[in-house]
């Protein structure tokens, strides 16, 4: 009995080392599939770099954009307009108004930063909601009596025109 026990062990170590060399040829074989999905991974990064790249060069350049251009000239006026409120709106409206000018502008320069149209667009949404603010503060401050029709009339076709601007250029973005 001895004997058989011996020979049924080796059959058995036999057995188990070949079944040991099929399952590391499996291995190899994955490790092989492997390699090439790295492979394919390091050519897709290659894609995008080469797409970074191709991004990089045609960078926008805010001061470009007439709409960027009138949006500051707005603020300004806005400023200008506000200096002129009673002193006890200082810190109410007059704070508003400005911040509300002033973003517009300020959300078209930092989403011509972003590196996609879809940011860029993000950001031109945030400066049309800046500039339908101003808007609105524009008329509550027509209709207190701080600004006259002609005043208000003015300001609020500039700021319309603007806003036409701004839906122009998300809408161009987002149809590319």
């Amino acid at each position: 009995m001895g004997r058989i026990a011996k020979g049924i062990s080796k059959f058995w170590i036999r057995t188990k080392n070949e079944r040991r060399r099929t399952k590391n040829e499996g291995q190899r074989t994955k490790d092989e599939g492997r390699r090439t999905k790295d492979e394919r991974r390091r050519t897709k990064d290659e894609g995008r770099k080469t797409k970074n790249m191709e991004r990089d060069k045609r960078a926008r350049n805010f001061r470009n954009y007439t709409v960027w251009q009138d949006a500051v000239d707005y603020a300004t006026k806005i400023y200008q307009l506000t200096a002129t409120l009673p002193y006890f709106e200082k810190k109410g409206l007059c704070d508003q108004l400005q911040r509300a000018a002033v973003s517009i502008s300020s959300n078209i320069a930092e989403g011509a930063a972003k590196p996609t149209d879809a940011d860029f667009a993000h950001f031109l949404d945030t400066a049309l909601g800046s500039a339908y603010e101003v808007e609105t503060q524009l008329t509550i401050a027509h209709n207190v009596g701080y600004l006259s029709q002609e005043q208000f009339e003015m300001l609020l076709t500039s700021i319309v025109n603007i806003e036409k601007q701004i839906s122009l250029l998300i809408k161009t973005i987002r149809s590319k």
